[in-house]
């Protein structure tokens, strides 16, 4: 919190009140990074299983590796054809993350065919 700040009310009777407030200090959100990723999977109904919101899903994954916000997707003419835009706070950390033996753990039990694996970073426009 900031150091509080004074200012003066004059009450209904005219005379001077001297009230104090505190403000707040907003947290900056660190930069996020924006990316697509797709993939084939598997069976489609376990791999979107695996995304049903609640304890264990892989949004609570993705948020303890850098990715607090997952959007996710699936194509209406391959359900099988699967897709995320992901909010990413340190790229290479998530990166390292989904190479690592537990992310690809965790893409062998949600069914992903990793060699079909696509990442698209966002581009800046000038």
């Amino acid at each position: 919190m900031h150091p509080p700040y004074l200012y003066v009310l004059r009450t209904p009777k005219g005379s001077l009140r001297i009230k104090q407030k505190r403000t707040q200090i907003k947290k900056e959100e660190p930069p996020m990074v924006t990316v697509m990723a797709f993939h084939k999977v598997e069976d489609s109904r376990r791999w979107l299983q695996a995304w049903k919101p609640g304890p264990g899903s892989r949004h609570e994954d993705f948020r303890r590796h850098g990715a607090p916000r997952v959007r996710v997707f699936q194509s209406p003419d391959d359900p099988n054809l699967a897709g995320l835009v992901i909010e990413v706070e340190d790229f290479e950390a998530f990166k390292s993350f989904l190479d690592s033996p537990e992310g690809s753990k965790a893409k062998a039990a949600d069914g992903v065919k990793s060699e079909t694996m696509k990442i698209l970073n966002e581009v800046g426009q000038s």
